[in-house]
């Protein structure tokens, strides 16, 4: 599954997305608060750990969960996850039912005090 496709997946299920595909946007998405974040392990440029840094940095306890895309990780791999602060990594192929059972999760579970 793609970018595009989770994309479109969650599109149905309501929710406003931004698929992020250069630079500038990861730049600019860093400034964004967002419900919930899906990127792929192999993202531009592989700045996806950086990334989640800044983000989490940035937003603090205000954060969205962030979840990443990956068709197989190592340990090594999976322990830089965690070290930048990633909420949970899914493996590919994502399909419907458990794409929304993520943001369900995730989303719901975050707001649940509001």
């Amino acid at each position: 599954m793609t970018g595009g496709s989770i994309g479109v997946m969650i599109d149905t299920y309501n929710c406003k997305v931004d698929l992020l595909s250069t630079d500038k946007n990861l730049t600019s998405a860093i400034k964004t608060q967002y419900d919930i974040i899906f990127m792929d392990v192999y993202s531009p440029n592989g700045e996806y750990l950086d990334f989640a840094l800044k983000y989490k940095n940035k937003h603090k306890s205000n954060a969205a969960p962030i979840i990443v895309t990956t068709s197989s990780a190592s340990d090594d791999q999976r322990e830089k996850i965690n070290e930048a602060g990633i909420t949970d990594i899914i493996t590919k192929p994502v399909n419907y039912a458990r794409l929304i059972d993520i943001v369900n999760y995730y989303v719901f579970q975050t707001h649940s005090d509001d």
